[in-house]
């Protein structure tokens, strides 16, 4: 087996088989607040996949945004938005990856953010769909990367004024855990909902 060393984005990773992930995100407009026209929100959970209708990111309560500017270890080339939805691949690369590592563990620091455009500051959690769990963990961005705090989960909501208060903006890393993967050539994929709610 040839073994080597390939640079994609900010990450190292060994390289052997290539595998491919693949994910669905959006967003959706939160209603209900707009009746009273104060633009706040209470709580907002919005499913992602390939397949979902969405509100545009750009308006929402909960903005979703995949220009990251000089952030020194942006991936955002993973994410894009097209017609209102955010979808993440790991898929090919600009420097010509086409996948993640089998039997490894990868990270994707500054995938993507999210910009609290309500009236009040919340807390941020993401829950895993369709067996994502397995092999997934999503972490913040804040105040340095936080590659072992979990966003998933509940128990595991982040909330700070600076990343998660009115017009704070929140970034985003993804860890791709393949070790448990036994098909080198799978393509993973499934949705995540993403949790933001009043405090």
């Amino acid at each position: 087996m040839r073994r080597g060393s390939v640079r994609a984005g900010k990450e190292t990773t060994t390289m052997t088989k290539r595998r491919k992930f693949l994910l669905g995100m959006g967003s959706l407009a939160a209603g209900g607040a707009a009746a009273i026209g104060s633009g706040a929100f209470s709580s907002v959970e919005a499913d992602r996949s390939l397949s979902v209708t969405i509100a545009d990111d750009d308006t929402a309560y909960l903005k979703f945004d995949t220009d990251l500017g000089n952030s020194p270890d942006n991936n955002y080339e993973y994410s894009e938005i097209s017609d209102d939805e955010m979808s993440i691949s790991f898929d090919t690369n600009d420097a010509g990856g086409e996948g993640v590592n089998p039997n490894s563990v990868t990270y994707f620091d500054d995938v993507f953010a999210l910009m609290n455009q309500g009236t009040e500051p919340v807390k941020i959690w993401f829950e895993l769909n369709e067996g994502l769990d397995e092999y997934l963990d999503v972490y913040p961005i804040a105040g340095g990367v936080q590659r072992d705090n979990s966003l998933v989960g509940e128990a595991n909501a982040f909330s700070a004024s600076w990343a998660t208060g009115v017009g704070s903006t929140l970034r985003i890393g993804i860890k791709v855990d393949t070790t448990e993967v036994a098909d080198d050539n799978e393509l993973l994929e499934g949705s995540i909902t993403v949790h933001a709610d009043s405090i």
